[in-house]
């Protein structure tokens, strides 16, 4: 249950919610990131040697998982950006002839193209510890490690604050770690209720990663289309009302 004052938004959670990037907000174009044309490169090369089908297959499983969003949406880049990094680091590719388990396209592509910039990706939730203009120092929530973020690949760290907290993707590159544009900000009244949550998975052995990080992106979601109602609301699941998002 939540007491009476938490089902009320406060004046900050009646305004409407910012999309809070870690680069450029642009999708494609001139101004395209050095990253993301690299990932660009995966996804093109994918298509062009194991077609588009599983491409297409894999967006409709994660719009039903992490919640369906539409062009019209000002958050939509963001999250098709998530989708993208998903895809291309997470999704497991039909076992071809010549592997013997399951690969991602990343995996798939490093084969061929040993030279890329990437050299693995993390998915997780992760708390801002530090933020300085030209370094971003996060934690993992899962993991516990720390990662410091420089300013480099047309990153920038503006908007982004101490305490935060967010989920996405970190990309491990050769010259170090660059955060994804596919970040996905959690609602500062809800840190404690995720935080609590996160303790008792982990200590009690029950954590699902995907399933964690796919349930909360669709609660945050809900939450930006219901701004008028307390993020607690759909994050709570002990609140009164509270109902799970659909996942069909």
């Amino acid at each position: 249950m939540v007491s009476g004052n938490e089902l009320t938004p406060t004046e900050s959670e009646r305004r409407p919610l910012k999309p809070r990037l870690a680069i450029d907000a642009s999708v494609g174009g001139a101004d395209i990131s050095e990253v993301e044309h690299e990932i660009e490169t995966i996804v093109s090369w994918y298509s062009g040697r194991f077609g588009s089908s599983d491409f297409v297959t894999f967006k409709e499983l994660y719009f039903q998982n992490f919640g369906k969003v539409f062009p019209e949406d000002e958050y939509f880049n963001q999250r098709m950006s998530y989708f993208i990094d998903q895809f291309v680091f997470e999704f497991q590719m039909p076992a071809l002839e010549s592997q013997i388990e399951e690969n991602t396209p990343f995996e798939q592509f490093l084969l061929v193209n040993p030279n890329t910039a990437f050299r693995s990706a993390k998915h997780s939730i992760f708390s801002v510890q530090r933020v300085q203009p030209q370094y971003l120092l996060i934690r993992d929530l899962l993991s516990k490690e720390r990662h410091r973020i420089e300013i480099h690949h047309g990153a920038s760290f503006a908007g982004i604050q101490k305490k935060d907290l967010f989920q996405g993707f970190l990309y491990e590159l050769r010259e170090g770690i660059s955060l994804s544009r596919g970040l996905i900000f959690h609602p500062t009244n809800v840190h404690s209720l995720i935080k609590k949550e996160l303790k008792n998975l982990l200590n009690n052995g029950n954590l699902n990663r995907l399933n964690l990080l796919a349930r909360l992106a669709h609660q945050q979601l809900r939450h930006l289309r219901h701004l008028h109602v307390n993020a607690r609301i759909f994050y709570n699941t002990k609140a009164k009302g509270y109902r799970e998002a659909p996942t069909s």
